[in-house]
């Protein structure tokens, strides 16, 4: 950690869409300040260059900026070297295909990501709609619920382990959801992900902190999600 304490940098958020992504950052500053840890949030704008920050969001970015963005972090290359001292990289959506080895954009055109997750990205047929995963995956953790909202689907490489695998939803398109290589973790999960999924802010937090934490009360992230997942189950039936 920085003498800011924890520091979680927000990406570029004027590229993204709105999809509540932002919500993600305020997430992990809440269960982070709930255990008494310092925590600073910062937001990189235009020609900022990134800070070494602990923890970096990628929301969902706006298809007309992904291929600056996927420029940007790969010519700065600030990322990488702060993923290679343990920082942690979480990107939603357009954000996670940011993050991989390439993406092709509407117009048929290939471009290279950031090549920080391993996955390829190519177009499919859009798709929005609940998501609700079975409990398990790279991280262990249970049942996630979200939203998806993309036409992309992800082709994990050899050094990727996918997020979850899929109860409801479209999500990779081969019956998984997200990605993980390393440090750095994918998903197509709006809503905020974070704030219907407790467990996985935990685990990004434990990660940038490099210990485990202790356990916070169920609360009211728990009470959602499970309505929630009661609510899609029942429609998608």
């Amino acid at each position: 950690m920085s003498s800011l304490g924890l520091l979680i940098a927000t990406v570029h958020p004027l590229f993204t869409g709105a999809q509540g992504d932002e919500g993600n950052a305020r997430v992990l500053r809440h269960r982070a300040v709930a255990r008494g840890i310092i925590t600073t949030l910062l937001t990189v704008h235009g020609d900022d260059r990134l800070p070494t920050a602990d923890i970096y969001l990628l929301g969902g970015v706006d298809q007309h900026g992904q291929v600056e963005l996927a420029q940007r972090l790969r010519r700065e290359g600030a990322m990488r070297r702060a993923i290679g001292r343990g920082a942690v990289v979480f990107g939603v959506g357009a954000g996670m295909q940011v993050l991989g080895e390439s993406f092709t954009t509407p117009d048929g055109q290939r471009h290279a990501g950031a090549e920080l997750l391993d996955v390829v990205c190519s177009p499919g047929t859009p798709v929005t709609g609940p998501v609700a995963t079975l409990p398990g995956g790279a991280l262990g953790l249970p049942a996630l619920s979200g939203y998806e909202s993309h036409s992309a689907r992800a082709t994990l490489g050899p050094d990727a382990t996918p997020l979850a695998q899929l109860e409801i939803g479209v999500g990779n398109g081969d019956g998984t959801e997200g990605a993980v290589t390393g440090r750095v973790v994918g998903t197509w999960l709006h809503g905020p992900a974070l704030s219907r999924n407790a467990e996985l802010a935990d685990a990004l937090l434990s990660w940038a902190l490099d210990a485990p934490l202790p356990p916070l009360a169920p609360g009211f992230s728990a009470a959602v999600r499970a309505q929630r997942l009661t609510e899609d189950r029942a429609a998608t039936r």
